[in-house]
């Protein structure tokens, strides 16, 4: 197969990574190791496993499955191990060759590009198996391994239209560091990716076309500026001490925060409108203040923590918010025009508006406020979902 494919499933893998739901500790008598009889590397440590299947996969199978070549996705396991800086990644690799050969896995990319290690194989019987090891100069050096269940036609892996997706998983790029106090132009760029680990993210997203990073201390390293076509990306230093983020309203933006916390807030003015916001959140609380919504289509996936919105317009576009294992909280404007769907799967729902809902069951209801303008969609997995309206 051509190289463009195994990227574009690698870019496939990165985005499922994000969205998937975490977990921790021993081996489970599913664990991916178990089921495919692969030996656990010499020295590593467990960090997290992940197993899905069934309902717990949402809709993670009519996402991926047309871009993955999948008839149909039963499991999504993952394990994530820490291991020695020391140890090359070939040698790694080379540990695993025996075990993956013996169902007769077949290469989609092996690569070894700069300090980058990927390799993507496929069964047609029994799905995808992807294994990446992180640079040796990581300080948190890990090893991921994600087994996708499922039957596999390879001349449908990577269809049409895939979407976009992180830098951190295609081809080594060089990179720059990012300029600190510094207005970044996003053009040439159309969208601007950004991504914090174990920071504490304060932002505000002004109508703009340019970003700006403030840390609290100047001399700090903020993390690695790469551009690739249509697509501007911001990798924040792992645990730096961020002051403020501009973020420019007139263009898409991704935030993906992991192990932090993100506080956002719109403009004040009433030009300061938004393009596009996505928001995906791994134990992060993430809390977005002063959002207008008039246009767009915006989004927030939260998995491990709470979220709370306060939308300062709702007079058009569109707003998702999903959270697993925590509570969501919206607040509402007066003269707010919307149509509301609100489920809350193993969890609750607390309408606090004062307005009868149009369908309303123990775990889903649908709400209509002023014109309904806009559409509003809310779910909670294991959490309350509360929804008011201002003063």
């Amino acid at each position: 197969m051509r190289m463009n494919v195994g990227i574009a499933v690698a870019m496939l893998i990165a985005l499922m990574l994000t969205i998937v739901l975490p977990a921790g500790g021993v081996l489970s008598e599913k664990s991916l190791f178990k089921e495919l009889g692969l030996p656990e590397f010499p020295g590593a440590k467990l960090v997290t496993e992940i197993n899905l299947e069934g309902k717990q996969l949402g809709s993670l199978a009519e996402e991926f499955c047309p871009f993955l070549g999948l008839s149909d996705m039963k499991q999504v396991s993952i394990l994530t191990y820490s291991i020695s800086s020391a140890v090359n990644a070939q040698e790694v690799f080379k540990f695993y060759e025996p075990s993956l050969a013996k169902p007769d896995w077949k290469t989609i990319i092996r690569s070894f590009d700069g300090d980058n290690a990927l390799a993507i194989l496929f069964n047609e019987k029994m799905g995808l198996f992807v294994m990446r090891v992180d640079p040796p100069k990581e300080k948190d050096r890990e090893m991921t391994m994600m087994r996708i269940t499922g039957r596999i036609d390879p001349s449908k892996i990577a269809g049409p239209n895939p979407p976009d997706f992180p830098w951190r998983m295609r081809p080594a790029w060089s990179a720059s560091k990012i300029p600190v106090g510094q207005a970044i132009s996003v053009p040439p760029s159309e969208k601007l990716y950004l991504r914090a680990t174990g920071s504490m993210v304060k932002a505000r997203i002004l109508d703009q076309n340019t970003a700006e990073i403030r840390l609290a201390s100047q001399s700090d390293d903020a993390g690695k500026l790469v551009r690739t076509g249509e697509l501007l990306s911001l990798e924040l230093t792992p645990r730096v001490i961020v002051d403020e983020i501009i973020l420019p309203g007139a263009v898409p933006v991704v935030l993906e925060i992991t192990d932090g916390s993100l506080a956002l807030k719109g403009g004040s003015g009433p030009q300061d409108k938004v393009a596009r916001l996505s928001v995906i959140a791994t134990s992060a609380p993430t809390t977005i203040e002063s959002f207008p919504l008039v246009s767009g289509a915006h989004s927030v996936k939260v998995v491990g923590d709470k979220v709370s919105v306060a939308l300062s317009q709702v007079q058009g576009g569109s707003f998702e918010v999903e959270v697993t294992g925590g509570d969501l909280a919206l607040l509402l404007p007066k003269d707010a025009s919307a149509k509301l769907d609100v489920s809350a799967p193993s969890g609750k729902i607390e309408n606090l508006t004062g307005i009868a809902p149009q369908e309303s069951a123990a775990d889903h209801l649908k709400l209509q406020v002023g014109e309904g303008k806009a559409t509003i969609t809310l779910k909670a997995i294991n959490g309350t979902v509360c929804i008011k309206m201002a003063n």
